[in-house]
């Protein structure tokens, strides 16, 4: 619900197809400023609006309206920014559940791996940092011996900028 003092509203809204978004409205007394020019008046003395707003693609700009119509479009941003809030809520949970369910299929495959060499599925394991070819950045592994023949898997732990002293 609007507040009857409010002499400007600006809601963000939603973005799907019917959705009212960015919608900025102001309420006018007309003639009531200096020089008989329009001024801000609060919503319940306000005797029109001005409003500028998106909707399905097509921009309406400083439209005049009346105080019922800026409202009523200001009640259905409200409504289309909430809508819109629990449509990024629920993305939000689902793409976490989605990189929850990577993660968890990483760890699987890591718990069931084997020597690519051999087939052995015991290895030692070590960490290691291997240096770029200048010597600039360095990048810490980690490594897995195989304990049957001694091939070596190696998987990067990411990018480091220091080098340690050797």
């Amino acid at each position: 619900m609007l507040a009857p003092s409010l002499d400007e509203v600006e809601v963000r809204g939603g973005s799907a197809p019917g959705e009212i978004n960015n919608l900025s409205v102001r309420f006018l007394l007309q003639g009531g400023g200096a020089f008989g020019r329009d001024r801000s008046a609060p919503s319940s003395l306000a005797d029109s609006a001005r409003g500028s707003w998106t909707k399905d693609g097509i921009t309406h700009d400083d439209e005049v309206l009346t105080v019922p119509d800026a409202v009523a479009l200001v009640e259905q941003a409200m409504r289309d920014d909430e809508v819109a809030l629990k449509r990024e809520s629920d993305a939000g949970a689902a793409a976490t559940a989605s990189a929850d369910a990577r993660r968890v299929e990483v760890v699987r495959r890591v718990n069931d791996l084997s020597c690519t060499v051999c087939g052995g599925r015991e290895f030692d394991k070590q960490v290691s940092r291997e240096d770029s070819q200048w010597g600039y950045t360095s990048f810490p592994m980690t490594l897995l011996i195989c304990k049957e023949c001694g091939f070596v898997l190696q998987f990067s732990q990411g990018r480091g900028w220091s080098v340690p002293d050797a």
